[in-house]
């Protein structure tokens, strides 16, 4: 007879399901850096902030 053993990992993923986790988490990065950056683009049309960091409603430097 054989035994059949279950390898998990010390989180109890298998390695399928934690390839299935890091995609769903990386997937959450891109939309989250690219919400970000979306508003940043309607701030920057608005004329909040000017592409080279400069404040147009006082003139002054932004910080970084």
């Amino acid at each position: 007879m054989t035994a059949h053993v279950d390898i998990l990992h010390p989180d109890g993923l298998d390695p399928l399901n934690r390839l299935v986790v890091f995609a769903f988490g990386f997937h959450e990065q891109v939309r989250r850096l690219a919400e970000f950056r979306f508003q940043q683009s309607r701030q920057r049309r608005a004329g909040r902030i000017v592409a080279d960091g400069v404040d147009d409603r006082h003139g002054d430097r932004l910080r970084p």
